[in-house]
């Protein structure tokens, strides 16, 4: 049941046939809000609040030693990004689907992974969610 309630100012007497319209016209103008604040943050096709996101997790480690590597920077095609924790680990919520993963970080080589982001569960990036990153030689 839905109760409306106009807002009449107390030195106002407006007729029902008034607070009927304002009352469509907020309800309306509110309805178009939503709409455009919702698709307002689509950058791409593949992107929208509405639809099911899942995560990819993973954690970025030092291919010669398997040192976790903190600060990485892991972004996907659409320019989400996450950073590596102390551990090297990091989450990054990302729509169901396929995607590609780059993985960055000052002193080592950049590398790549492609994913297919699962709905049901976390999706594993790299190899067995690890993601093994060379180190620059200098």
């Amino acid at each position: 049941m839905i109760v409306r309630t106009p807002f009449v100012a107390p030195s106002c007497t407006a007729s029902a046939s008034q607070r009927s319209f304002r009352f469509r016209h907020i309800t309306g103008a509110s309805i178009l809000l939503v709409c455009a604040l919702t698709l307002s943050g689509c950058r791409d096709h593949h992107y929208s609040p509405l639809l099911h996101r899942s995560v990819a997790v993973g954690r970025v480690l030092d291919a010669t030693n398997n040192a976790p590597i903190v600060g990485a920077t892991i972004t996907d095609l659409h320019g989400r990004q996450a950073i590596s924790d102390p551990q090297g680990e990091f989450a990054l919520p990302l729509p169901v689907g396929p995607d590609r993963l780059d993985i960055s970080s000052p002193g080592y080589r950049s590398g790549i992974a492609t994913i297919e982001v699962a709905a049901d569960h976390p999706t594993l990036a790299g190899n067995q969610g690890y993601i093994r990153l060379l180190p620059v030689l200098r």
